[in-house]
């Protein structure tokens, strides 16, 4: 399973996608499926920085490393809670953006994942 920091809100997408290369949103079932077998499935988990300041005034942030919010802070463990919730805590590798936001949200959703010993890889 992989861990990517990058979507919109604070919700973990996640898309099945096959070994014959169609990509599917999936059911809960098929996502426990996933995540409880090997069968050539594997888990994306797509996860959006924690609030940042200037998103808080709202300004654009880009490539500003505009540092998290308490909310933010809040936001990203919160999510890490809801992956163990929905046993989708187990980690192969995490990609990260250089940006502090990104890296402190994606240590802190894996942390409460259960999770921190995963690779974190920063790209």
């Amino acid at each position: 399973m992989t861990f990517i920091t990058v979507s919109r809100k604070i919700i973990a997408i996640t898309y099945t996608l096959q070994s014959s290369g169609t990509n599917t949103i999936p059911t809960r079932e098929t996502m426990m499926r996933a995540c409880s077998n090997d069968d050539g499935l594997a888990t994306l988990v797509l996860l959006r920085h924690g609030q940042s300041t200037w998103n808080a005034r709202p300004t654009f942030t880009g490539w500003c490393d505009a540092p998290l919010t308490e909310r933010g802070v809040t936001e990203a463990m919160s999510s890490g809670s809801l992956l163990l919730e929905r046993d989708l805590g187990r980690f192969d590798v995490a990609y990260t953006s250089m940006l502090q936001r990104a890296i402190i949200t994606c240590e802190l959703a894996l942390e409460n994942a259960g999770s921190s010993e995963t690779r974190i890889e920063k790209v």
